[in-house]
């Protein structure tokens, strides 16, 4: 029988604490993400919306909209997307996968973005048949800001073209960043 001695003891539970530390440090980080699958994906037909709570706390934070001749994306208070301003017009941007939403994205605030109205407008990016493409948000959780994304696809049709919302993530550390497609963190 192997003799254990108080220094070989204190080793193995300095590697034991260590080892601890190490699942629960994981476990915290994994933990920081929130996602949905919407399962089954929702298409809206023309006239059709949906509304996008990311904290599921009852309050809607985004309003997808899919009218006859415009697709657009209206925010709740003090939220917001990632997008340019022209003109009149504000713009949602139409990420691709692994894009860093945090304090540096060029982001709207307080207004509704056209994704696409009746024939394409130069600034748009959601035009022509979109699949998979993000849109980066931000929004409020008792007043600090989260970031967050919605993958969509938008049809190639102007007018009767259908929008389908297929899954969202945020980030529960207020100001911490998030990448889009990012479901773990």
């Amino acid at each position: 029988m192997k003799k254990t001695t108080q220094g070989d003891l204190s080793k193995k539970l300095l590697k034991y604490g260590a080892l601890s530390a190490a699942v629960m440090g994981l476990a915290d980080a994994n933990g920081q993400i929130v996602y949905t699958d919407v399962d089954p994906d929702n298409v809206l037909a023309p006239g059709e919306t949906v509304f996008i709570d990311l904290d599921t706390n009852t309050t809607d934070d985004f309003e997808l909209r899919n009218a006859a001749n415009y697709v657009a994306l209206f925010v709740a208070s003090d939220n917001g997307f990632a997008g340019a301003a022209a003109g009149n017009y504000n713009y949602p941007s139409n990420l691709t996968a692994d894009v860093t939403i945090d304090s540096n994205t060029p982001v709207i605030v307080n207004a509704a973005g056209t994704m696409y109205y009746g024939s394409c407008y130069p600034n748009s990016q959601w035009c022509g048949g979109i699949t998979d493409g993000y849109l980066g948000l931000t929004f409020q959780i008792d007043g600090q800001t989260h970031y967050g994304w919605a993958r969509i696809d938008v049809g190639a049709g102007v007018g009767g073209s259908s929008v389908t919302l297929k899954d969202y993530a945020y980030n529960a550390t207020p100001g911490e960043a998030i990448l889009t497609g990012q479901t773990l963190g």
